[in-house]
């Protein structure tokens, strides 16, 4: 891994270290991208199980990211102890 991800899975870890541990952590990412958050215990998740903001924020932008590079937007979870 690149000194860059080093720094950033670093930053991931610190943040979800500060969530409640009853807390619910969501995310969007582009579809390269999942990869990596999966590497620190995000999964895949259905759109449907998203909270309603967070699939009005998918939905709009996976047009955005779509036409900027041509990548869908994946909505991930957190799972706790899930990562590799």
């Amino acid at each position: 891994m690149r000194v860059g991800g080093r720094i950033r899975s670093a930053i991931v870890r610190e943040l979800l270290s500060q969530a409640a541990p009853e807390a619910q952590v969501w995310l969007l990412t582009i579809q390269p991208i999942v990869p990596f958050y999966e590497r620190l215990g995000f999964a895949v998740a259905a759109l449907s199980d998203a909270p309603p903001t967070l699939r009005a924020e998918q939905l709009i932008g996976n047009v955005v990211a779509n036409l900027a590079v041509g990548a869908d937007v994946v909505v991930m979870r957190y799972r706790p102890g899930a990562s590799s």
